[in-house]
């Protein structure tokens, strides 16, 4: 298996370790696209395609197994600094969920993000409560997340 680099980021020091399960916490989708690009993402996980939120407040929702993650209460429309939708209760920006056309949350446009979202908790709650599993939670922060972040790959991830 080969390792890459993705924006100077070197993730070959991982081939020497066994994880079960590998996932992304953020800061924001660089982190998912550098585990993607070398070969160490195999299922999306809630933080994949999302941004806002420091570590620690991204570590507390996981802990709180994700509660309010992503209620339609909390979600507010916002073009800064990206058009896209902003949890208010948590910092969280949606950003490749939405159409930018998308400025009234309608239960058609809602309910099937929601869905993907409560699929991707779901596993991946399972599995951190698998106790033989060994699992690598993966956190790169850079100095600006809005340069626009690349698109999600093609994939059939769900």
């Amino acid at each position: 298996m080969s390792y890459g680099i993705f924006s100077n980021i070197h993730l070959s020091p991982l081939a020497n370790k066994k994880y079960d399960f590998i996932f992304s916490i953020g800061s924001f989708c660089n982190c998912a696209f550098t585990l993607n690009n070398n070969l160490l993402r195999y299922k999306s996980s809630p933080f994949d395609w999302v941004f806002g939120a420091s570590f620690t407040e991204r570590f507390s929702i996981l802990l709180n197994g994700f509660a309010d993650f992503f209620n339609k209460e909390d979600l507010e429309y916002t073009v800064e600094p990206v058009p896209c939708y902003r949890n208010n209760l948590n910092k969280i920006h949606f950003n490749h969920d939405f159409l930018e056309t998308d400025t009234l949350l309608t239960d058609e446009i809602y309910l099937p993000v929601k869905e993907k979202y409560d699929r991707r908790i779901s596993r991946l709650l399972k599995i951190l409560n698998t106790k033989s599993c060994n699992v690598l939670c993966v956190y790169i922060e850079t100095s600006s997340p809005i340069s626009p972040p690349p698109p999600p790959p093609t994939s059939t991830f769900s």
